[in-house]
């Protein structure tokens, strides 16, 4: 017996959390967005909110499934195959140019930081330096970094926060960057670096190149990890590894102003959200903060991501003159 056609957003959602689309099943659903354009925006956000709460992580072919199905929907049928493809390479093109200017405006607002210098940024602030060496920083909201260079070595300390390097290529001086008792060592690439200080945890996702990850500094370090372009790794304090399943550009996604967590404990999600905050998140309590979070938010969209915590975990919201308290509901 066929399986009944979907009707509802819902339904749909079900159904591509399944088994690949059949060919009759993505005529449907094709035929099913083109009735109501509202559909395809409702697909979205309920897409967005599964995603968000773990649903979608075993299933990694729904996204390219739905998005597969909004395109064809999109298409008007007079679509020309050369000139779809046209339209596509100047997409990318766009975007190309989009990243390349956003690259300049990023180094042309920098601030070159002297030997020494100490940084602090503050909430909601993100500021992009150069080196004494050329190298460039971009340092997230609420982050401290420090500068100590010397002739056979070029360091920074992360005290706090999180930061984008660019390093300049040096063979002959290591650039290594600490983070409480783990230290990150390269000559030339480019990788992001989330510390929490509290627990002494830090996350490395690596964009270009290689970098080596251990505890201690220099030819002291301990259980010494060397990661590749395309790794993100989570360190725990004993120096023990988790494997990230999102993309260092997803783990650097807060310079556009984007966050993403996989299955992240909650208090971790929140220490992010909070860093771009105008008023602070708090959990009112602790079994709260061992939540997992899956989902991609604006880092200064405080509202959406409550939302979403309230319609996720059914979790109850109280806004106070100081924060935004979170807690189960009574």
């Amino acid at each position: 017996m066929l399986a009944p056609v979907p009707e509802t957003a819902a339904a749909w959602m079900v159904r591509l959390n399944g088994p690949a689309l059949s060919e009759a099943e993505r005529k449907a659903l094709s035929l099913w967005l083109s009735e109501d354009s509202a559909r395809l925006k409702e697909l979205e956000e309920l897409r967005i909110v599964w995603q968000i709460a773990g649903r979608t992580v075993a299933s990694p072919g729904v996204a390219a499934r739905l998005t597969a199905g909004m395109e064809q929907a999109a298409r008007p049928a007079r679509w020309n195959t050369r000139r779809g493809a046209i339209a596509g390479a100047l997409a990318v093109a766009a975007s190309i140019c989009v990243a390349v200017i956003a690259q300049r405006a990023e180094r042309s607002d920098a601030v070159t930081l002297a030997n020494g210098s100490n940084v602090q940024t503050a909430i909601g602030q993100i500021q992009h330096y150069t080196l004494p060496d050329t190298s460039f920083v971009t340092v997230a909201a609420d982050s401290v970094v420090s500068v100590n260079f010397t002739e056979g070595q070029r360091e920074i300390a992360l005290g706090r926060g999180e930061l984008y390097l660019q390093v300049a290529h040096d063979q002959a001086r290591p650039f290594m960057v600490m983070a409480g008792t783990h230290s990150v060592t390269v000559t030339g690439t480019q990788f992001n670096l989330d510390f929490d200080a509290v627990r002494n945890v830090l996350e490395v996702a690596v964009t270009e190149g290689s970098v080596n990850v251990g505890l201690g500094a220099g030819a002291d370090a301990q259980k010494v990890e060397k990661l590749k372009a395309g790794d993100v790794v989570l360190f725990e304090a004993s120096g023990d590894m988790v494997r990230r399943r999102v993309t260092p550009k997803q783990a650097a996604g807060w310079r556009e102003g984007a966050l993403h967590f996989d299955q992240t404990r909650l208090r971790d999600a929140i220490v992010e959200m909070n860093r771009y905050a105008a008023k602070p998140i708090v959990a009112t309590d602790d079994k709260i903060t061992t939540l997992t979070l899956t989902g991609r938010f604006e880092a200064r969209d405080t509202a959406s991501f409550i939302y979403a915590l309230e319609t996720v975990f059914g979790l109850k919201t109280v806004e106070t003159s100081r924060a935004w308290e979170i807690s189960f509901q009574n």
